[in-house]
């Protein structure tokens, strides 16, 4: 039996390295003389190739010795990084402009203006490789985890009669250089690991490393998750054993600067560069324009049980996500058309578009054409259904939405196959669907076929569907999981 384990502290030498060194350029750019550069040396300062990379990298703070504090930069354990005093209980501007950035190092904190401008060099350099950030969640998005008192005797024989029972020298080994240090980890095929440490059962979505290794060409990534910061970092390990996806970024519940919520302020970019990849909304209220919203991967039963579904879970079914036609597939093409969009479109020395305004106007073709009527969809004493979430969902995909029925209506949205407009619809060979098509379209990001949303008689409530492919699996004996569709 092969037992892995993951580094037993954060993988920060990476982003803590590069951090520094934005932080030195940053600070000795702020004691540089107050007059500008001549254009010819901005210009050279921003090349971004291999030399000028390297002698930027070459910068140190020693360049800020002259700068003078208060205000200070930032702080250390307390201890500001400038000039070497104590933290003060308060001080010119105030602290509580400072922010937190806990997952590059413990206990660091930067003032506000001089965290900008880091971000703003960040950005350059990010732009001037062609590339955008992405931030990944991880639960329900990249992967699923399961208590192992959650899991029910059957499951867990179906987990280890389909996942685990692979020979040793047939699982996946890790790349070159990944940490292997005897522990708590113990790998199975198809993307299924048994934590021992943390007492978990932990599947990776289907096409995640794939995913990633894609992904990382197009976009700097980060991890941001709900979840405490050893369970972030070992999710993380699984997905990227060798660090050189995430690089150090994980951040984490306690790194966060809400409690409940998440936030861009943290990320080294600026948002009209980010997009985002989770499966719930209501955590991102600042960046919902930034945000492509996964439909959820419930591998395990009692991820059904959390979210209070009643359909089977994947392995209740015997089934997976297709690798090749999956959630994660399908967003990848999603993203590398807003990438190419963007880099498209702005001017190659500036890059001023806007990833919120692109992956609107993506948004807003998936449904380009269709005109909608809906019929006791909204509640009979609702003035303004035009203000529901549905109605607007519809607009954002691209629809046209309409009260009452004409000639030019190309779908009736219904749950009961018997009203007066349902009836309509079929008369007048119209598509007449229920409204998970629409929900369908918004994770699918494409118009999904009606055939595969019909109104079936008898029907009070919206049934949950899974609108991403899945397919018959078995495991072979290399450890690799096989998509077998019927």
């Amino acid at each position: 039996m092969s037992i892995l384990t993951p580094p037993s502290s954060p993988a920060l030498s990476s982003a803590s390295d590069d951090f520094a060194l934005l932080l030195d350029s940053e600070l000795a750019a702020e004691s540089a003389d107050e007059g500008s550069e001549p254009a010819a040396n901005r210009e050279e300062a921003e090349d971004l190739d291999d030399e000028n990379e390297e002698r930027r990298k070459r910068l140190r703070l020693d360049s800020a010795s002259n700068s003078s504090c208060p205000p200070h930069p930032g702080f250390m354990w307390g201890v500001c990084i400038r000039c070497g005093v104590l933290k003060p209980n308060s001080e010119p501007g105030g602290s509580a402009n400072n922010v937190a950035l806990k997952y590059i190092h413990e206990e660091f904190e930067l003032a506000g203006d001089v965290l900008a401008r880091v971000r703003e060099d960040e950005l350059r350099q990010v732009l001037g490789k062609r590339k955008l950030f992405l931030v990944l969640d991880l639960d329900h998005t990249l992967l699923n985890s399961a208590r192992w008192m959650e899991v029910f005797p059957d499951e867990t024989a179906y987990l280890e009669h389909t996942y685990m029972n692979v020979p040793e020298d047939k699982i996946p080994a890790l790349p070159n250089g990944a940490p292997a240090v005897a522990g708590v980890i113990q790998p199975g095929g198809g993307g299924l690991h048994r934590i021992h440490g943390m007492q978990l059962w932990t599947k990776l979505r289907p096409f995640a490393h794939k995913f990633l290794e894609e992904a990382s060409k197009l976009f700097e990534m980060y991890v941001y998750t709900m979840g405490e910061r050893m369970y972030a970092v070992t999710m993380a390990h699984l997905l990227d054993p060798t660090g050189k996806f995430f690089k150090g970024r994980v951040i984490s519940q306690r790194d966060s600067t809400c409690r409940q919520t998440k936030d861009l302020d943290i990320v080294l970019g600026a948002d009209s560069a980010v997009l985002i990849l989770d499966d719930t909304e209501a955590v991102w209220p600042k960046h919902r324009a930034n945000l492509i919203v996964m439909e959820r991967y419930h591998f395990f039963q009692s991820s059904c049980r959390q979210f209070g579904l009643e359909n089977p879970s994947l392995t209740k079914a015997e089934r997976d996500e297709s690798k090749d036609e999956g959630a994660l597939a399908n967003v990848l093409k999603v993203l590398q058309r807003i990438h190419s969009d963007f880099f498209m479109e702005s001017d190659d020395s500036r890059y001023t578009c806007d990833v919120r305004d692109i992956t609107s106007v993506v948004r807003s073709e998936i449904l380009s054409g269709c005109k909608l009527v809906f019929s006791r969809i909204f509640p009979t004493d609702c003035l303004e259904p035009e203000l529901t979430p549905l109605w607007r969902l519809c607009v954002d995909l691209g629809a046209e939405c309409v009260l009452a029925h004409d000639d030019s209506v190309t779908h009736v949205v219904a749950l009961d196959r018997f009203t007066d407009k349902a009836k309509w619809a079929k008369e007048h060979r119209k598509f007449l669907v229920h409204p998970a098509w629409v929900e369908a379209a918004h994770s699918l990001w494409r118009r999904p076929n009606e055939l595969e949303f019909p109104v079936r008689e008898g029907q009070t409530r919206a049934p949950v569907f899974t609108f991403a492919k899945t397919v018959n699996v078995e495991v072979e004996r290399n450890g690799e999981e096989k998509d077998q569709t019927n």
